[in-house]
């Protein structure tokens, strides 16, 4: 892509290149917990989301040409004395100048810092979302093309929600599904604040949600690598929800859809460097 563009988003990264080498993580790339996992990284390591957005100003449906988006992870740096992967998206089509850059904490994956980069005609230019760390809530990529939605983690599926069956309390589960969690959100507009109410809850997870990702997920995997779950986000008043498949192996949702934008994870290098894997494939 243009090396000038580049740099301009680079410079957010701060000197990330010299920061301590790379983290260690779970062989799957996914931390597990109790009630469910947060996916894991380490420095260096990329993948690749295709996006298409629905084209607005056409009569009838149709979809505009995809667009390819890298994801990389620069670093690992402290932000606001958080430690924070310092992740890097930029487009593979050098024509689409669209940027972001990402400070997610490295124990739970909440926005500690968001950096939007977009073209004008005068030029690069960026604005910074307001987040608030202490307060988690799903990241929402709004005001911009570039696919970066983030549900919070850790994510728990239906076996999760309903693991206290066997002792009498699978209807406790199938409250706890029904519930999910709910997450205040304000927004400053002009001197004024907005607040709406975000909520984000577990979905039976089908095979179809997986966008034909099961396939390769069956191919040399363990069972537990096949784990998938599926989730909703939806904003009050916003009427565009967003559905997401998440699987244990692979770095980012294999599937985001909401009304006007579908995305898949296409392409990623596992963290033994080898960029062997297409359409979400984990070959050990």
């Amino acid at each position: 892509m243009n090396k000038k563009v580049l740099l301009v988003a680079l410079m957010f990264c701060c000197a990330t290149i010299l920061v301590a080498p790379g983290i260690m993580a779970s062989e799957n790339g996914l931390e597990p917990s109790q009630t469910g996992f947060t996916p894991t990284w380490q420095i260096g390591e990329e993948w690749v989301l295709e996006s298409s957005h629905k084209d607005l100003k056409s009569d009838v449906e149709s979809w505009q040409a995809p667009i390819q988006w890298v994801f990389k992870v620069r670093a690992i740096k402290e932000k606001n004395g958080v430690e924070c992967y310092v992740i890097h998206i930029h487009a593979n089509n050098p024509d689409v100048k669209n940027q972001a850059v990402l400070w997610l904490a490295k124990n739970d994956l909440r926005p500690v810092r968001v950096i939007d980069l977009y073209p004008t005609l005068n030029g690069m230019k960026y604005s910074e979302k307001e987040v608030d760390p202490n307060n988690p809530q799903p990241l929402l990529s709004e005001d911009t093309i570039v696919p970066y939605d983030l549900p919070v983690f850790p994510l728990e599926n239906e076996q999760a929600n309903r693991a206290q069956g066997a002792d009498g309390f699978s209807a406790y589960g199938k409250i706890k599904e029904a519930i999910g969690k709910k997450f205040a959100k304000i927004r400053n507009v002009g001197g004024l604040s907005f607040k709406r109410t975000v909520s984000q809850n577990n979905k039976q997870t089908k095979r179809q949600n997986s966008d034909g990702f099961g396939a390769y997920s069956a191919q040399g995997m363990s069972k537990d690598a096949q784990q998938a779950y599926s989730i909703e986000i939806s904003e009050e008043r916003a009427q565009n929800d967003i559905s997401q498949t998440w699987r244990q192996g692979y770095p980012w949702a294999v599937a985001s859809t909401k009304r006007d934008r579908k995305v898949r994870l296409i392409k990623y290098q596992n963290k033994t460097n080898n960029p062997n894997t297409e359409n979400g494939g984990n070959e050990q």
